[in-house]
């Protein structure tokens, strides 16, 4: 099954300098899945034809997959529920992109606020 690869927008909310509300955006696609992917993946290259493959059946290993994660939640300045984080639950390109998609839907999803200042 291939997976549509209509665009998807995070919306994130962060306090700026000034203090104002600011929005930024971030496109979720499938491309740019597998960019974060192919950037972590060593010695293979996933392709929009392999949508349903299993990582797992790449090479990826636990330690690869929370490389790949944690380049996720960086592309889309987001933090991935606990929930997700099992290989079995992202173990394909349509998994992990149900899971991002799934932000606005998920009240359990946090975004990272780069700007908030430690208290």
């Amino acid at each position: 099954m291939v997976q549509d690869v209509s665009h998807f927008f995070i919306i994130i909310y962060a306090t700026g300098v000034s203090g104002r509300m600011e929005i930024f955006m971030k496109e979720i696609t499938i491309k740019n899945i597998l960019t974060v992917l192919n950037s972590n993946m060593e010695n293979i290259e996933v392709t929009i034809e392999q949508l349903d493959d299993d990582l797992v059946e790449f090479g990826v290993d636990s330690i690869e997959f929370i490389r790949i994660v944690v380049s996720l939640e960086e592309e889309f300045e987001c933090e991935i529920p606990d929930s997700k984080l099992l290989i079995s639950e992202m173990n394909t390109i349509n998994k992990i992109y149900e899971v991002l998609t799934s932000i606005e839907r998920d009240d359990n999803f946090e975004f990272k606020d780069n700007n908030r200042k430690s208290e």
